[in-house]
């Protein structure tokens, strides 16, 4: 188990209680590091999770930059 430590108090790192802000958007959503870090690159750092819907405006944009080309 992995905690945070906090005002000296240690909080566990609950896979329930994580969260991120868009780099988009800003929203706070919750995320799931076992899914993100599935590729066993773990960079707590340096990794951005999007929300929703960034990810899927995300993945239409790159859609129709490929149908452009």
């Amino acid at each position: 188990m992995f905690y945070l430590l906090h005002k000296r108090k240690l909080l566990p790192i609950d896979p329930d209680r994580i969260y991120t802000f868009c780099p988009r958007c800003g929203t706070l959503h919750a995320v799931d590091l076992t899914e993100v870090f599935a590729d066993g690159d773990v960079d707590l750092c340096g990794t951005n999770v999007y929300c929703e819907d960034c990810s899927a405006a995300a993945r239409a944009e790159a859609l129709a930059a490929t149908e452009e080309e």
